[in-house]
């Protein structure tokens, strides 16, 4: 049998400097203790419980009994390329050709194709946090330097982008509406920004995967603000259209950049699921009023998630995505050191699922999803209040 030390020497560095997701591998144990058994709610979803629309599910089932099962456009079906134009268009007032699109096996997959063709080793990344911790690993695995600065507001702090900008900055990321804290970023504080880079050839990613779910605000996208041939705008059918098992994203950008990212794609997944990209195209062809229905329920469970979460903690009131929060230092002890360790603790005790800030390279915070049925929502909050009647 091979030593373990030994075997474990083989493995290449970059593989074993990647931190694993604590929100998918959060989302394996909840899952593993449902299956035994276990009554947990599940207010760590990053996802909506709503069901794909029949029409998006009908025109999938109709692309494969059409045969729509071989492979397809390296950069996306035409038809989708050319509604996604549209879409951005008439949503996001993004001017855009099928020139400037290629679609992706998720966002996740595209933000890490970005950094593999734009950073080089040592090129600095700064990262606003609170942040999805995906956007680190992928820095790490580009070989660039990723740039932390604090923004727990309810605004983009453009003063300390500014600060943090040095001759090795390469790129910015922007998240609007914000995970985890559902922050979404003003026109003022968006156009400072765009100003303030526009000489300085610094590309921006503008990660707008909740660009449909606002609810007191409007969504401001970068590439609509600027026409700087430096911005990078992802977008995503998984969160607004219910559709994370499709598993279809987009990058919208200037077209030797999508060219180069094409190459790297063609040697990676080729094509995106031939028959799921017909899905997207229903997806787009849907009445505005289907979205906005589910919209206001989402706006609905915000309101109450909101209000209970104000009973137990401070909270700001998010104006996007589908999360709160909530800063729990106020509950730290000695038996929950951190944020991971109360989520462990309310996992145990009280059968509710949170993703702790640690996870979103933050401290003292947990997001809390209100993307789950009212009655779960309620539950959850009732089920932690009282377990934290007796934990100050």
């Amino acid at each position: 049998m091979i030593q373990e030390n030994l075997f474990s020497s083989r493995i290449a560095g970059r593989a074993k400097n990647i931190n694993a997701s604590v929100t998918v591998g959060l989302a394996d144990i909840v899952a593993k203790l449902k299956s035994e058994g276990r009554d947990i709610i599940g207010l760590n979803e990053g996802e909506l419980d709503f069901s794909t629309g029949a029409t998006i599910v009908n025109e999938t089932i109709r692309a494969l009994i059409d045969g729509r099962t071989r492979y397809s456009w390296l950069n996306g079906e035409p038809e989708l390329r050319e509604k996604i134009c549209q879409k951005v268009f008439e949503d996001n007032r993004i001017k855009a050709t099928p020139e400037n699109i290629i679609v992706t096996n998720g966002s996740k997959q595209v933000i890490y194709e970005i950094l593999q063709t734009v950073i080089n080793p040592g090129d600095e990344v700064i990262i606003p946090v609170p942040c999805w911790a995906t956007y680190l690993e992928a820095v790490k695995l580009a070989g660039g330097k990723a740039v932390l600065i604090e923004n727990i507001g309810v605004d983009l702090d453009v003063e300390k982008i500014k600060q943090a900008i040095t001759g090795n900055t390469k790129l910015i990321i922007i998240n609007t509406p914000n995970n985890p804290t559902g922050a979404v970023y003003s026109k003022a504080a968006l156009q400072t920004l765009c100003q303030f880079v526009k000489e300085k050839q610094i590309f921006m990613l503008s990660d707008e995967a909740y660009e449909q779910i606002v609810f007191d605000s409007e969504h401001h996208s970068l590439a609509a603000i600027d026409d700087n041939e430096y911005i990078i705008t992802v977008q995503t059918f998984s969160k607004s259209f219910a559709m994370t098992g499709y598993r279809i994203g987009y990058m919208i950008a200037h077209p030797e950049l999508i060219n180069r990212v094409s190459d790297l794609h063609g040697h990676m997944t080729d094509n995106v699921c031939t028959f799921a990209q017909y899905g997207a195209i229903a997806s787009l062809e849907m009445p505005k009023d289907f979205y906005q229905e589910r919209l206001d329920i989402l706006k609905q469970r915000r309101d109450r998630a909101y209000r209970y979460t104000r009973e137990l903690f401070d909270c700001e009131l998010p104006a996007g995505a589908f999360y709160l929060f909530p800063n729990v230092e106020k509950y730290l002890n000695d038996r929950c050191r951190d944020a991971t360790q109360f989520c462990e603790y309310l996992l145990t005790h009280a059968g509710v699922a949170l993703i702790p800030a640690e996870a979103c390279l933050y401290r003292g915070h947990v997001r809390v999803s209100f993307a789950a049925p009212m009655d779960a929502i309620e539950q959850g909050f009732e089920r932690i209040a009282n377990v934290l009647r007796y934990t100050q």
